[in-house]
């Protein structure tokens, strides 16, 4: 007779696409021995897509009512969620989902119904690491101070003990991962323009605006054409944008992708132009991909690049910056080759998939174990 699968109960904000959930659908193709139940707080689940035929999971739905503050009913029926499903361990993830952090139990005692792992990955457009709500740090120092707390970023991590007041060694610095077999260099778009691309949710934060203006900016339609794939509440504003400042035919909307590895293939320069980022998931696939990137100087990206890559990182004021950066590269295939082919080596050498899969398997045998 098989044995039971050791279940993992993974409750989200939303698992609607982005990189917490892209990192969990990677870690649980590789880790076939756990079951995975998911839950989203906002009963959304379009990333379920990322899991299909590939490992054991269900959706569970939950009957959350969205409030501006802790809801007792909803940590009441995160509880009994809880104690029905029994699972061995209990990963939350994100601000949006302190309520289950709550119903789990264990901030003051340390006595939780469940082994628990929470993560933290970054923020939305009303917080960064500079701006902090300061009833979330409060309710983060209050209900997490019992708890392993995962970032993936230093900036996080030392935003966690300095600022929320987290114990250091509850603390957990675990860096993303991307496949170098999956994600492999190409010559890119063979276009007699050449493909500036960026890929990930149209949200606010991640200021594509920002970018469209930059490209204008940079004075490079007759070299370079600019493709935006992916797919969000802010695609309109941004059609708006490029529509208001003449770049229909130079600033392509790809839309959403199951397959964003064959879209780094058709690009040659890779742009990141957010707001927030921590450590996006995104930036690691278009370095294995072999590219070059122009980016804003958010959470670690400019110690995630490639030191021959730091030049092309700027301050997010400096939006002229970022299109004479743009430019630099358009215009010398060199130094876009070079700083790719060093891209692609940094991700080798520190942000595998492979180092980060055996990272986490230690942490849930850890969990699973007591040693924690």
């Amino acid at each position: 007779m098989a044995s039971r699968k050791q279940t993992i109960y993974h409750i989200f904000s939303t698992f609607a696409v982005g990189g917490p959930q892209r990192r969990f659908a990677m870690l649980a193709r590789e880790m076939p021995d756990y079951h995975h139940v998911i839950s989203a707080m906002d009963n959304q689940y379009e990333a379920e897509f990322l899991l299909q035929g590939h490992c054991s999971y269900q959706c569970h739905p939950v009957s959350i009512q969205k409030s501006g503050g802790f809801s007792v009913s909803n940590i009441k029926h995160l509880r009994e969620q809880m104690q029905e499903l029994s699972p061995d361990i209990l990963c939350t993830y994100n601000w949006g989902s302190i309520e289950a952090v709550i119903a789990n139990g264990g901030q003051v005692s340390g006595k939780a119904l469940v082994p628990h792992l929470h993560f933290e990955d970054g923020f939305g457009p009303d917080e960064s690491p500079a701006k902090q709500n300061w009833k979330r740090v409060l309710a983060r120092r209050l209900f997490l101070r019992n708890t392993q707390v995962v970032v993936p970023s230093r900036v996080l991590e030392n935003l966690a003990t300095r600022k929320w007041g987290l114990p250091a060694p509850r603390i957990k610095y675990m860096p993303n991962g991307v496949s170098l077999e999956r994600f492999q260099p190409v010559e890119g778009s063979g276009d007699d323009r050449l493909a500036i691309g960026t890929l990930g949710a149209l949200r606010a934060e991640k200021n594509i605006a920002r970018l469209i203006r930059a490209y204008q900016q940079a004075d490079i339609a007759d070299k370079a054409r600019l493709v935006i794939a992916g797919d969000g509440p802010d695609r309109p504003h941004l059609e708006a944008l490029v529509k208001e400042h003449g770049l229909q035919g130079d600033v392509t909307f790809s839309g959403h992708t199951d397959k964003p590895e064959e879209v780094y293939a058709g690009f040659d320069l890779f742009a990141l132009s957010s707001d927030t980022e921590q450590m996006p998931i995104a930036l690691l696939e278009a370095m294995a991909s072999g590219l070059p990137v122009v980016a804003t100087d958010v959470g670690d990206v400019a110690s995630m690049v490639s030191s021959e890559n730091t030049p092309y990182v700027l301050q997010k004021s400096d939006e002229a910056g970022f299109a004479r950066a743009l430019a630099t590269l358009v215009g010398n295939r060199e130094v876009r080759l070079e700083v790719g082919r060093h891209n692609r080596q940094q991700v080798a050498e520190h942000f595998s998939q492979e180092q980060m899969t055996n990272q986490y398997k230690v942490l849930f045998r850890q969990i699973l174990s007591g040693s924690l």
